[in-house]
């Protein structure tokens, strides 16, 4: 419902917040009255899967994402009949405009569009057909990040500004480059010397959504664009995300690799136990490393599931090249493939170790290893189920 308002509301910054933090809440087990810790930041969840992320969505920016789409329509969809009842009462308008009219004295929507306004229009851009429309230095027609005018290597002069592309171009229908190529960077001007010329048969000038590569408008290419990922993508949350197996998983093994397991190391540097050791084997700390590596419980049943005859090296590499490793192996031991194992086997011992240290449960190494066989079996992920 929140999305549905959203399309049509510029919806005020508190109550995007209240849903942000609903769905804070909801991720990480959270009661009305209680508070659970969030194992990862909120503006990390919200990156794409492929940069580590969620993938889920802002509502601040989604509800910006939702209105553009609005504003696209507004300069595109000219026929369209509220695009026409809007401009009767508001006035004309074009994606030529620096600000929608009328802003001040506009409803709700109306003034939620014009903040929106410049930012749409930056990622809007020109395809020529004819030329007489799109401005040769104000629009940006040449699919560049910026139109011409801001490459200008010297002010151009005010009376050619507002020139369509078509005044640029000599009779014979060729560019015309005693106009312009005093002012543009060599760079600017091979790529006009790669591009066609207008011309009348090609039609009218009409717009295009620059950052989708079919030029049509989509909601979640403009959250992209508002949302500007400065996480680089890692091929290593593809793989996780493409593990073959159970979702709660696949969850685990995404909290893993991005050490944010509630071990009693990261207790610690919460301030949420006294100290940062392993309650099982009494080692310093307990790190991801550790409960899924180092720890006597790990090394028992790792070594039960004869993790050396698959990988010789299992205990002495650095944990994210191992984690790695063992999840693109193409190694098959008792019927299995060894990533299904190997994810399994780490998330029992994550599960065993929550269950002896907070729920106070003890549990039998030698059950612990039977349990792994017996998920493996119910969840068909043997070779010879698949």
């Amino acid at each position: 419902m929140a999305v549905y308002t959203m399309q049509t509301t510029k919806l005020p910054a508190s109550i995007c917040d209240d849903i942000d933090k609903t769905c804070r809440k909801f991720l990480w087990g959270g009661a009305d009255r209680g508070k659970k810790v969030n194992l990862v930041s909120w503006n990390e969840i919200c990156q794409p899967k492929g940069c580590g992320g969620l993938g889920l969505k802002k509502m601040r920016l989604m509800n910006e994402a939702l209105l553009m789409k609005l504003v696209w329509r507004l300069v595109s969809s000219t026929n369209e009949l509220w695009v026409q009842l809007l401009k009767a009462k508001y006035g004309d308008v074009s994606p030529q405009m620096s600000e929608l009219p009328n802003t001040r004295k506009g409803s709700h929507l109306w003034r939620s569009l014009g903040k929106i306004w410049s930012n749409t229009l930056q990622n809007i851009g020109w395809a020529v057909g004819n030329g007489t429309v799109s401005r040769f230095w104000l629009d940006n027609w040449l699919n560049l990040e910026k139109p011409l005018g801001e490459y200008a290597t010297r002010r151009v002069p005010p009376n050619n500004e507002l020139e369509p592309v078509a005044a640029y171009v000599t009779p014979e229908g060729n560019w015309e480059w005693s106009k312009f190529q005093e002012y543009l960077p060599a760079e600017i001007l091979l790529k006009i010397a790669s591009t066609h010329p207008p011309c009348h048969n090609l039609g009218d000038d009409g717009v295009y959504w620059r950052k989708s590569p079919s030029g049509h408008f989509s909601v979640s290419s403009a959250y992209r664009e508002i949302m500007q990922h400065t996480t680089i993508k890692n091929k290593a949350w593809k793989l996780i995300w493409s593990w073959h197996g159970p979702e709660k998983i696949r969850t685990f093994l995404w909290l893993a690799f991005r050490n944010a397991l509630l071990t009693n190391s990261t207790r610690y540097k919460r301030r949420l136990v006294v100290e940062p050791c392993c309650e099982l084997c009494n080692a310093k700390e307990e790190t991801t490393n550790h409960v899924l590596r180092e720890c006597d419980r790990a090394l028992m049943v790792w070594y039960k599931l004869k993790v050396m005859d698959v990988v010789p090296n299992f205990f002495e590499e650095p944990f994210e090249e191992w984690f790695l490793a063992n999840l693109t192996s193409k190694v098959v031991l008792e019927e299995v493939r060894w990533p299904i194992l190997f994810a399994t086997a780490s998330w029992a011992l994550w599960k065993s170790r929550n269950k002896e240290v907070i729920a106070n449960e003890k549990c039998d190494d030698f059950n612990l290893v039977s349990s792994i066989r017996l998920k493996l079996e119910r969840s068909n992920l043997r070779m010879t189920n698949s």
